[in-house]
């Protein structure tokens, strides 16, 4: 009887919408709260490490969307070792404190020996720690070098407290050589607002218990390729848009915006204000993991004299900007100080013509990113006219990177401008 009522009722709906009703505008996918709805979205899937569930669903995600818009989408594999995080917790002086481990992994199962600062000379059966202090600026840190600066000492393991102006977990990015090979010892992050906890122990021979345990599996993962129309135009350029799609954590800042601008605009694309241009969406996993996804999906993107133009939506676009104060830290209505876009030199006026009126946004020739590697640069190095988003917000890298580091009225101005690119591509 349930079932013959739903599919009287489908039937009745089906009918209802064949009837000469007006037809509703299809709704605009680069709107604020479009783009916002899908920030959410991404982020309630979960953590988005390369191969694990989360990500597998965003891939899944997004080709469908594309698919249904008319795209021919190309899922594009590659394996990689990956680390799936089980119990991660330091217990000291009576209290326990969240961890999470630096990659590749090396776990550790109750390991217990008094904590030393890691400036010792002889960290032989000891956990060797670094504090916010002594690490420095927290961009510049290297937590993989500092691992096998402690193994060199004897230390069983490291505990890193980065100075991530958060004062939370904040995760680096791993690197070459530990990509497919473990780090020499346990080596865990641990919140920089921790450390006064710690530091009462230093050198007091309490012994700390660290447990940092995981499965360590091959897994696939998967770039997504999608091309409108679905069949080339023979000699017309294309336009290629990439974002990466994973991250350490629900990276709703750093990854989220991206991923929703570069959704909304496919879909806007689709529905008819692309002109007679080649587009091509690639969407990349394996970011984390020293760029694994991008360095496969590089070589399946026509070449660079075929290309008129690179837009990467890339790290913590519209993201908020948040002010300290005595009650701790408020969001504020405008984005952070580090939202930037670069852009190649024969891009100027392109950019000023499309991006230049977003409030907040500095828009940079290339050569003034920050030193150091992105998908964005490895673009440039392959000789690309290319333009994209690099930079960290406040809760990048950290557990916090949740839709609330981002809104609707923030995200407004992108979509936005990139209306005005598609407009100005199809004039071009």
């Amino acid at each position: 009887m349930i079932e013959s009522t739903l599919r009287t009722l489908a039937t009745t709906l089906t009918l209802m919408a064949g009837c000469a009703m007006p037809t509703a505008e299809p709704a605009d996918p680069l709107a604020g709260a479009n783009l916002f709805g899908r920030v959410t979205q991404y982020a309630d899937l979960g953590d988005h490490r390369t191969g694990g569930r989360a990500d597998s669903e965003t891939t899944a995600w997004l080709a469908s969307e594309l698919e249904r818009w008319g795209y021919a989408v190309e899922l594009q594999p590659f394996d990689v070792k990956q680390f799936f995080p089980a119990e991660q917790s330091l217990d000291a002086n009576g209290l326990r404190l969240e961890v999470f481990p630096h990659w590749l992994p090396k776990p550790a199962d109750s390991l217990k020996a008094p904590l030393v600062p890691l400036r010792e000379t002889d960290l032989e059966g000891k956990i060797a720690y670094l504090s916010p202090e002594e690490a420095g600026e927290w961009y510049r840190v290297r937590p993989s070098d500092l691992a096998v600066t402690a193994a060199s000492k004897g230390a069983l393991a490291l505990v890193v407290a980065l100075p991530h102006p958060s004062g939370e977990i904040y995760v680096t990015n791993a690197a070459h050589p530990f990509l497919d090979a473990a780090l020499p010892i346990p080596t865990v992050v641990v919140a920089a607002r921790n450390d006064e906890k710690l530091q009462p122990l230093l050198g007091s021979e309490e012994v700390v218990e660290l447990e940092s345990k995981g499965e360590m599996r091959e897994v696939t993962a998967h770039n997504v390729l999608a091309r409108y129309p679905a069949r080339e135009i023979p000699g017309a350029p294309w336009t290629v848009i990439s974002t990466p799609t994973s991250g350490w954590f629900r990276c709703a800042g750093e990854r989220g915006s991206g991923v929703a601008l570069w959704l909304g605009l496919a879909e806007w694309i689709a529905q008819g204000n692309h002109g007679q241009k080649n587009w091509l969406f690639v969407a990349n996993s394996g970011h984390e993991l020293s760029f694994a996804g991008a360095h496969v999906s590089l070589p399946a993107v026509p070449p660079s004299e075929d290309v008129a133009l690179w837009l990467h939506l890339g790290a913590s676009i519209a993201a908020r900007a948040w002010q300290e104060t005595a009650e701790g830290l408020e969001p504020m209505n405008r984005v952070h100080d580090y939202n930037q876009l670069f852009y190649r030199d024969n891009l100027s006026s392109l950019v000023d013509a499309t991006f230049a009126r977003i409030p907040q946004l500095q828009t940079l020739p290339y050569q003034q990113m920050r030193p150091g590697r992105s998908e964005l640069n490895e673009i440039l190095r392959a000789g690309y006219r290319a333009m994209g988003f690099v930079g960290p917000h406040r809760f990048f890298h950290t557990p916090l990177d949740l839709p609330s580091v981002t809104s609707p009225e923030l995200l407004e101005p992108y979509g936005e401008a990139l209306r005005r690119l598609v407009r100005e591509v199809a004039a071009d």
